[in-house]
């Protein structure tokens, strides 16, 4: 999860900052956070971050508009506003924003709504590039990728496939936030795809049978022992 924390107050910025972390080490979920203290233009920099917190007020300025702005371009990144009362919370919802957080922060409220906003971006919005210059593929559509004679494939809803040279590795590494789990070798798999599991093996909804191999059994249990959790 990329992260902008729009906020002139250094100290709510580190306190907000702590909390990040501690959602990353508790939910398994990658984060990089970039903080500014002056409200930025904007520009399409602005579309690589997947959550931005923001202060109503910034040096005296407001940055409602700026939410705005991101609106009009991307309805999938997260806004959210953090602030010390409720002034401004009808022009956060005029500005579509999910979340209205308020300063000192709730820690409880605060991991409720942050984790499900990062969930559900994950499950629902997050995508990634097949090919450099081609579209991206939300996660969701994804069903399995696996290792064909030195090629990776991508098997997604519908049917279609896509054939990649990079390898399984690269993709392990870009999906790890992901409800995703290596069952063998060959194959890495979307628990959201998923129609049956057994001890041995696992029915894809393309009725793909995939086996669960001894050296990979544990970790691929621990892993759907947690999307599951995190399901309830």
């Amino acid at each position: 999860m990329n992260i902008l924390i729009i906020d002139d107050n250094k100290h709510d910025t580190a306190i907000l900052k702590k909390l990040l972390k501690q959602i990353e080490q508790k939910e398994r979920i990658r984060i990089t956070v970039e903080t500014s203290d002056i409200l930025p233009a904007y520009s399409k920099d602005l579309r690589e971050f997947h959550m931005i917190f923001m202060n109503p007020i910034i040096n005296g300025a407001e940055s409602i508009e700026l939410a705005c702005e991101i609106r009009k371009y991307d309805n999938n990144v997260s806004i959210v506003f953090t602030a010390d009362n409720l002034d401004y919370a009808q022009k956060g919802y005029y500005a579509n924003a999910n979340r209205y957080l308020l300063k000192p922060y709730d820690e409880s409220t605060f991991f409720n709504e942050v984790i499900d906003l990062f969930w559900s971006f994950i499950y629902v919005h997050k995508s990634i590039r097949i090919f450099k210059d081609e579209f991206q593929i939300p996660l969701h559509k994804i069903m399995y990728i696996e290792v064909n004679h030195r090629k990776t494939c991508f098997y997604l809803m519908g049917g279609e496939k896509k054939e990649t040279n990079r390898p399984l590795s690269d993709w392990i590494k870009l999906l790890e936030d992901a409800p995703f789990s290596r069952p063998c070798r060959a194959f890495y798999i979307n628990f959201s795809n998923v129609k049956s599991i057994a001890q041995y093996g696992i029915i894809m909804r393309d009725e793909k049978f995939i086996p669960i191999t001894k050296s990979y059994q544990d970790n691929f249990f621990s892993d759907l022992l947690f999307y599951r959790n995190r399901c309830r």
